[in-house]
Formats: structure tokens, sequence, C-alpha cells
């Protein structure tokens, strides 16, 4: 069906599909931290998403291509930093709503670009500090710490944002990395990182708790692919702002699974954010 399409086109079916694949992933998560540690769930989840990688392998580069020494330290690098964001991120999961985690991840844009400053000695122009300070504002106005004060809340999803734009930015360095290989390390890495904690907090999963886990994974695996696919396929620029469909994941499945109703302010926050983003995006797409 893909084939009929252009190259933009499936580009943007792709990063629609992987984002939501991630999207569906978070909220089966976030409902199995009811009945199960962290270290568990991070741990099936990545060990059920490694298996279903290497079952596509064929598609995605093939085996052969797991053999990557010329970037072995950035997958190891990877694969610690992908460790931290699974823990930080299902911990976030565990109590607090959906679109409140959204919110803070989608100024990853925003703090990729100031993490390239010092990593790639990378300019900020006028553009780029228009649309962080436009990002922040959002997150400023989404969160009012002069109101909810700077809690656990306000901190974690912003550690959690730093870690994801940190991957995302060291992404970059990898060397002719295939599909495979890009999504395998850090997926199946966390799982060999996590599997001590969750033997020692294991709780027995019940059988149809097994089909959640499964969607979970089937979510990260899919999500990951398709979005690593979308970007060979289409502009940056075009496929970046798929991922502010996420939103309205967070916010249909957050209202119909979680019974979360997001303020005004979240919301008006949120908006702002993704002004900004798309700002940036299509700064950088003219400049190309």
């Amino acid at each position: 069906m893909l084939k009929r399409l252009t190259n933009t086109q499936q580009g943007l079916v792709l990063a629609l599909t992987g984002y939501s694949a991630f999207a569906v992933s978070d909220s089966c998560v976030k409902w199995l931290t009811d009945f199960y540690s962290i270290y568990q769930i991070i741990a099936i989840d990545t060990l059920l998403a490694g298996l279903m990688l290497l079952a596509f392998s064929g598609r995605l580069g093939g085996l052969a291509s797991l053999k990557d020494s010329a970037n072995t330290k950035l997958h190891i690098l990877r694969i610690v930093l992908n460790f931290a964001v699974n823990i930080l991120m299902v911990y976030c999961l565990s109590f607090l709503p959906l679109v409140t985690i959204y919110t803070a991840v989608f100024t990853k844009p925003f703090l990729a670009v100031l993490i390239a400053m010092p990593l790639y000695g990378e300019k900020v122009g006028l553009h780029r500090w228009i649309s962080i300070i436009i990002g922040f504002a959002g997150i400023i106005l989404a969160f009012q710490p002069w109101q909810n004060g700077i809690g656990l809340d306000f901190l974690l999803p912003f550690g959690l944002t730093f870690l994801i734009a940190l991957l995302f930015v060291l992404s970059r360095s990898l060397k002719n990395a295939s599909i495979l290989a890009t999504g395998f390390y850090p997926i199946f890495g966390a799982f060999v990182l996590t599997l001590p904690l969750a033997v020692a907090d294991y709780a027995p999963v019940a059988l149809w708790h097994w089909a959640v886990l499964g969607l979970s994974a089937m979510g990260v695996a899919a999500g990951i692919t398709c979005v690593s696919m979308a970007f060979r396929k289409a502009d940056a620029g075009l496929v970046s702002p798929m991922m502010y469909s996420e939103m309205i994941w967070a916010l249909v499945l957050g209202y119909f699974i979680f019974s979360e109703t997001p303020g005004m302010w979240m919301l008006v926050g949120a908006a702002i954010i993704i002004g900004g983003g798309i700002y940036l995006i299509e700064s950088e797409r003219r400049k190309v």
C-alpha cells in the first residue's frame, strides 16, 4: 500500500504511525504500573520489543548489521541513557497524567538545540532563540511553578526530557548504523541492566496482562522502526511535527482509560510549546 505513495507521503504515514504506537505503548505501561513494579514492566517490555525487532531483522538491515564496531562506544552510551530514560518514563507514568508528561517531552527540540551547542559547536541563531523562548514560556504557563511549586511533578518530566534530547542528539553521531542496530542496542541493553532489579521485585504476571505487555512492546518496536524509516524517507522538517500527534492520543486515552482531565493552563502551555516547536522545525527547514 505504501509503495503507491511518494517518499514524502510514506514518511508522513510512517511518522504518524510510529508516534501513535509510542503513545499506545505509554498508555499500556501506565495501566500496568497499578499491578507491577517499574523494573518488571521495563524488563518484560524491552525483552519483548527486542525480540520483535530481531524477528523483523531482515527488513531492518539484517542480523549482520548488529556487528557495528564503528559505533560501539556510542551504542554503550545510548544503552545507559535509554536505561535511565525507561526508569524515569515509567516512574512518571505511574503518577502523572499523560498530557503532563507529553507537554514536558515536547520541549525536546529546544533542549536538543542547547545540547548540540557544546557537543557539536552549533550556533544558536535568532530563530532558534525565539523558538526556545516560546517553548519555555509555554512550559512556565503549563506548570505554573509560582503556584504549584517546584516538586517532582515538575523536575522529573524535565529530567526525562533532557535525557531523551541527549539520546536524540547523540544518534546524529552514529555512522551508517542500520535501523536494527539503532533500535536494538538501547532496547535490549536496557533489558539487561533492568533484569537484576526486576528479578528482585518480581510478581507473577496474570495471563491476560501478557496481552497488554505484548501490545506495549509492539508499540515500542513499531515506534522506533516507523519513526526511523520516516526520517529516511522524508524531510525531517515535515516528519518532526508528527511528534505532536501524541497530544491527541494523550487527551483521548487519558480521558477514556485513566479519567484524566487536564487543566486549561496545561493545554494552553502545550499549545504554545507545539507552536514554538513547529516554528523551530520550519525555520530549520528553510535554512537547508
